[in-house]
């Protein structure tokens, strides 16, 4: 969350992103001290969500849950996603790769909703009319007959 907060701010440097930005900054420091319990108040934490919701966020461990998964997984990555990154994927990559079930495949032009792109990924292009690559589709169905 903090890196797409950096990100947009980069994007558009305006005093009231900054504003947000060091306001998650300070609601995720919040999240991760030893101040934080399960009566916090949402006011204090990121997304004004409960903290119970960001408990178990906390606690889940995607990373080692997915290696007790027995079928076949695929992961698919626009590499112009700056919410979920090619950071991310390569998180994925690793925490798999004694999976011979695992598919991995990462497209350079799409963004986070797999819509291409020729530049740097900003939130206005999730409002232009666009369709899902269709090699991406098609990776998806190569992959569900197999």
């Amino acid at each position: 969350m903090l890196e797409q907060y950096q990100y947009l701010y980069d994007l558009t440097p305006k005093q009231e992103l900054k504003e947000a930005l060091q306001e998650v900054k300070n609601q995720v420091a919040f999240l991760n001290s030893t101040k934080f319990n399960s009566n916090s108040l949402k006011t204090n934490l990121p997304l004004n969500l409960s903290a119970n919701y960001w408990k178990s966020i906390l606690d889940y461990k995607p990373l080692e849950d997915i290696k007790e998964v027995k079928i076949p997984i695929l992961i698919l990555q626009g590499e112009r996603d700056y919410q979920v990154t090619m950071i991310d994927f390569n998180l994925w990559k690793k925490a798999l790769k004694n999976n011979p079930n695992a598919y991995f495949i990462s497209y350079p032009k799409l963004n986070h909703i797999f819509i291409s792109g020729d530049n740097i990924s900003k939130p206005d292009e999730y409002s232009v009319k666009g369709n899902v690559e269709e090699k991406a589709i098609n990776d998806i169905f190569t992959f569900i007959v197999k």
